[in-house]
């Protein structure tokens, strides 16, 4: 089992990046195989649109760090990608990788990568989408909708875990039970992945929500806003 974790949060010290070392972790306790990539420290130019990965069978034209990544990919049987929500979206370094992941969707015909993997008896390459929100559960709407996509292009099965109400990550930290108790669920999701499952039960503790009402999230929000602003 080789897993491909992807950092995509450019705040080295925020939520994305804790959880992020949280789930390698788990990853480290069950002896997994897996390769730990920032995606903000690599050179990934936007896609051209020029279709020569697909309309003529090549490679990416494009001279950069991608092409080292797209072997990674091809290499995984997990892609863990972690990324804060931008404007009800993905941030823009990994919008930037999927873009250039379009080699991977094979030629005109767009067959996914990896669809032979399921009809040969396989196990299904997974997809992993760990987004991070300061907001709560509706947030990540329009992001979810867009990973099912992105996983059904490349042929690969989904697991999505959304983890609202970062301002308490950023306030609480470990001092708080109900963060502490976060944190050691994303360590056992790592754990799980090396062992090729993941259990609903880990997903939901991680998405278990802090704060008890929206009321209760936005007075808190307001004030972690206002000290930020002073």
């Amino acid at each position: 089992m080789k897993i491909l974790l992807l950092r995509a949060a450019p705040r080295k010290s925020g939520a994305t990046n804790a959880f992020a070392d949280a789930f390698a972790k788990g990853l480290r306790a069950a002896g997994a195989d897996f390769c730990d990539v920032n995606l903000c420290s690599k050179k990934i130019a936007p896609c051209a649109g020029c279709y020569k990965c697909c309309a003529f069978d090549s490679e990416c034209p494009i001279d950069d760090d991608m092409s080292g990544l797209l072997q990674l990919v091809r290499a995984s049987d997990v892609v863990a990608c972690f990324s804060p929500v931008y404007f009800y979206g993905m941030s823009s370094v990994l919008k930037a990788f999927f873009d250039r992941c379009f080699p991977l969707i094979g030629k005109s015909s767009h067959t996914p990568f990896c669809a032979d993997t399921k009809a040969s008896g396989s196990l299904m390459k997974r997809l992993l989408a760990f987004s991070v929100a300061s907001g709560r559960i509706s947030t990540f709407e329009p992001l979810s909708k867009h990973y099912e996509f992105i996983a059904r292009g490349l042929g690969m099965s989904l697991t999505n875990i959304r983890r609202g109400e970062a301002v308490y990550f950023a306030n609480l930290k470990h001092n708080s039970k109900r963060v502490k108790k976060i944190f050691d669920s994303v360590e056992k999701l790592g754990r799980e992945i090396a062992l090729g499952e993941v259990s609903d039960d880990t997903v939901a503790s991680i998405e278990l929500p802090i704060a008890p009402s929206d009321e209760a999230f936005f007075a808190r929000a307001k004030i972690y806003w206002n000290i930020l602003r002073s």
